[in-house]
């Protein structure tokens, strides 16, 4: 029997002076089964969760939102793909000019309810435009120029 035992587990620890016993060994090879079989629970658990997050998780590889920039065109219309459909996006011209009057050099759109002058979402990113509709000049693609935008998924 041995004098010792591990602080955690309370497994076996033999000095050279200690009898050796099989139910020892039998006792902690059964202790060591339950703490693997747990584990081996636990991490299949953790991997269903994780290969089954269906977009809708946030996961540091499934982030909810996204960054990122494009450079103006000048063309009617740009569209930014994306590869999912947004809740909302926000573009600002890199100057953080958002504008002036009747002019929009930036924009936002919500799915579903808002649309700002300048922004629109579609089934896999969103529009942006150089044009002019009525009294409103759209500018959220003047050509050359940098906008920054912010996606929520």
């Amino acid at each position: 029997m041995s004098t010792n035992r591990t602080p955690i587990y309370n497994l076996c620890q033999w000095e050279p002076e200690d009898p050796v016993l099989r139910t020892d060994f039998n006792a902690d090879n059964a202790k060591i089964e339950i703490a693997m079989s747990r584990l081996a629970e636990r991490a299949s658990a953790l991997e269903d969760r994780t290969s089954n997050l269906e977009g809708g998780s946030y996961t540091i590889l499934n982030p909810q939102v996204c960054f990122g920039a494009y450079t103006g065109s000048g063309t009617e219309k740009k569209t930014i793909t994306l590869g999912f459909r947004p809740k909302l996006v926000l573009a600002l011209r890199s100057t953080f000019q958002t504008g002036t009057g009747t002019y929009f050099y930036s924009g936002m759109a919500l799915d579903g309810s808002l649309a700002t002058s300048g922004v629109r979402i579609v089934s896999d990113g969103f529009e942006v435009f150089n044009c002019t509709d009525g009294d409103i000049f759209l500018r959220t693609n003047e050509y050359g120029h940098t906008y920054m935008y912010l996606v929520v998924k």
